[in-house]
């Protein structure tokens, strides 16, 4: 795990049904919300400038063609330690996000 940074994945992907994907995260409890959006064919992304030792919640949500919605959202942790640390990014995969 990083401490100022996390990768997260989703998948599987089905680029025929989803136009975009919209990343959103926070510092818990009160952070302010960041948000990313993502073409249907993409399914993962690295969140950078984040705090070290801090708990986020992560929200990645699925906008369909035919206007529905889905999201998921998992809490993660990034580690203690420097930003310049060398160690690699947290993981942060979603592997059950289905879209129907």
């Amino acid at each position: 795990m990083g401490p100022d940074h996390l990768r997260v994945s989703w998948g599987p992907q089905q680029p025929s049904r989803v136009r975009r994907y919209q990343v959103e995260y926070a510092v818990l409890p009160v952070g302010e919300v960041q948000t990313v959006i993502f073409s249907g064919h993409e399914n993962s992304t690295l969140l950078t400038r984040l705090q070290p030792n801090s708990i986020y919640l992560v929200t990645v949500s699925a906008l369909h063609f035919t206007g529905q919605e889905r999201a998921m959202s998992v809490k993660a942790c990034t580690q203690e330690g420097k930003a310049e640390s060398s160690r690699g990014p947290s993981q942060l995969h979603f592997p059950n996000y289905v879209y129907k």
